[in-house]
């Protein structure tokens, strides 16, 4: 076990450490905890932004891995959500029940229901905010998103999106390019 915690940190390490030079997914990122703490406001709700912070900055961190090293249809939501449980446990950074509430951020970011709990709920409509560039606004005003987006400019972040899609485009079947976001989840039976 020593070794597989060992071996994730040191992968979220370089992961991490690629982020400056990323620009795109850099400011992505942030942007997303930006407005998940504002949807929190707009609804009364107290946001922890430490959880936040940490969600925004792994919930789409193994999109970074190079491909030839993901498998077609890999899920990596859920890998980005194992990857920051581990680095956060290894590192001491949170408590157990924020770590899985920062999972919870990461696993429920693409669904397209809503999730009972409102900060995992703040975040899945801040992400979807912002990649639908603010068609769906989750209740946040236009001078909200003016104002994030000019502390953290968008700096090509459709362009890098749509580069991932088209990595993972399979020609032959080109939905699995949308499995990406959508991955089939297969939910234990009772």
């Amino acid at each position: 076990m020593a070794t597989y915690q060992a071996l994730t940190v040191a992968l979220a390490e370089r992961l991490l450490d690629q982020l400056p030079g990323n620009r795109p997914f850099l400011f992505h990122s942030a942007r997303v905890a930006a407005y998940a703490q504002r949807v929190c406001a707009r609804r009364g709700q107290t946001a922890d932004t430490d959880v936040l912070r940490w969600a925004g900055t792994f919930h789409d961190i193994m999109v970074l891995l190079p491909f030839r090293l993901r498998p077609w249809g890999a899920d990596y939501v859920s890998d980005s959500a194992e990857l920051a449980g581990v680095y956060l446990t290894a590192k001491g950074l949170l408590d157990p029940a924020r770590i899985q509430l920062v999972q919870a951020c990461i696993q429920h970011h693409h669904d397209l229901r809503t999730h009972p709990h409102p900060l995992v709920e703040a975040f899945r409509l801040a992400d979807w905010l912002e990649v639908s560039q603010g068609l769906m606004r989750a209740g946040l005003t236009a001078t909200d998103m003016a104002e994030v987006r000019g502390i953290h400019p968008p700096a090509g972040f459709g362009q890098a999106l749509a580069g991932v899609i088209l990595r993972v485009m399979n020609p032959i079947r080109p939905i699995h390019g949308f499995r990406l976001f959508w991955p089939v989840r297969r939910y234990p039976t009772p």
